[in-house]
């Protein structure tokens, strides 16, 4: 109710406020990682679908609901290829959307694929930019690899339209962007040669992300084990095709995160990396990196640290471990199946073993144990310092055996 002053009674304006709250705490209960991590690389993506089914149901209780739980629902749109057996084709939902009241709530849209269907190709390459200029507060893009069964022209033809996109569609608030290819050099199309003169740079869509992610699907071989070693497949060193992929972030100078993910393993130390590049999460899979270019991504800013398969190609583990112990604010650490990469992997083979436990009983891995069980005890203080719940302990005890355990499978 209104008072003469035509402001709301207090009691009126909490009413009116009690949607928006509820909904708001379905979307950050369900949206809560179970670890419990610091700080959150990806503002607007639905990690739950539990979060849709409450929202939609919230959207159907009255007016006030509705209003409220839209503006979360229409916040992450998945627009997937879909099945034979739906109703409505994803990308003719996607224009509904962007023809109604609900856009203005859309931040994120997703595109991938469930099944190998051509029509969603097609409409991709002829609708896509046109979709996406509609939403005008559109923050955060993610782009699923193509499948490995689809065949090359239409593999071209979807990667050439994310790349269009990038190229032709004014996102002035893009801060989020996420690509999985499955090669290096099919980076190449973002960083065209002759780029044409109507291109938008792509150093200005850079400039303004938050968050990045690059992954490469391909599975050359598979990942193999051999006389007791896991050798997952390494991509060919070919700078003149694939030098494009290590140029996307050259002038992302504002990145607050940095995924880098690849099923087989990536030369790293050619990313071109800003010299003012500020990074507070880290996720490595799939890498082999020198000490000096990991600690250029890890420095005093960085919270997280996910290093997955990831092979050491100078400098050993316990001075990594030594470096992230020196970090005041990390507060997310994980650490499997890394290693050393040839050139330095005398540092992890040719040692006695311990054949009752199977895992090798050195002075020098000794070290490499405590050094990590010392870093997984400074990150765990610094969670409760922040106030944050402390990993569990039978995950973090873990970790340092399966740390030794994958040196001695000479990873």
């Amino acid at each position: 109710m209104l008072t003469h002053s035509g402001k709301l009674k207090s009691r009126d304006w909490k009413l009116t406020r009690r949607p928006r709250q509820i909904t708001h705490h379905v979307w950050k209960v369900y949206n809560t990682e179970s670890m419990y991590p610091a700080y959150y690389a990806r503002y607007y993506c639905f990690r739950r679908d539990e979060i849709r089914r409450d929202l939609a149901a919230l959207r159907l209780v009255n007016k006030a609901f509705c209003g409220s739980a839209s503006r979360w629902l229409f916040m992450h749109i998945i627009a997937f290829s879909s099945s034979h057996t739906t109703k409505t084709p994803p990308l003719t939902r996607l224009l509904r959307i962007s023809q109604s009241p609900n856009a203005v709530y859309v931040r994120q849209i997703d595109f991938g694929f469930t099944s190998l269907d051509e029509s969603y190709i097609k409409d991709l390459s002829a609708n896509l930019s046109y979709l996406l200029a509609k939403f005008p507060n559109l923050a955060a893009l993610e782009f699923d690899g193509p499948p490995s069964l689809l065949l090359r022209a239409q593999k071209r033809i979807y990667m050439d339209t994310v790349a269009s996109v990038l190229h032709n569609v004014q996102l002035p608030n893009l801060k989020e962007l996420e690509i999985r290819f499955s090669f290096p050099w099919d980076f190449a199309r973002f960083l065209p040669e002759r780029p044409s003169p109507s291109h938008i740079p792509l150093g200005d869509v850079m400039r303004r992300l938050r968050h990045l992610e690059l992954c490469l699907d391909a599975d050359l071989e598979g990942v193999k084990v051999c006389n007791g070693r896991l050798d997952p497949p390494t991509f060919p060193d070919d700078t003149s095709t694939s030098s494009q992929f290590f140029r996307m972030t050259e002038s992302a100078y504002n990145l607050e995160s940095l995924a880098i993910q690849s099923w087989n393993i990536v030369e790293l130390d050619r990313l071109a990396l800003p010299a003012s590049l500020r990074l507070r999460s880290v996720r490595l899979l799939g890498v082999s990196i020198s000490f000096s270019i990991l600690l250029r991504l890890v420095g005093l800013e960085s919270e997280g640290c996910n290093l997955f398969m990831v092979k050491l190609k100078s400098g050993t583990w316990p001075q990594v471990f030594l470096h992230l112990r020196k970090l005041p604010r990390l507060v997310d650490f994980y650490l499997d199946y890394c290693g050393y990469s040839l050139p330095c992997s005398h540092l992890g083979q040719g040692l006695p073993v311990d054949s009752e436990h199977g895992l090798e009983n050195t002075a020098a891995n000794f070290s490499d144990d405590s050094s990590l069980a010392l870093l997984l005890k400074h990150v765990n203080s610094n969670r409760i310092a922040r106030g944050l719940q402390p990993f569990d302990d039978t995950e973090y005890r873990s970790m340092p055996e399966r740390h030794m355990a994958w040196q001695h499978l000479g990873i």
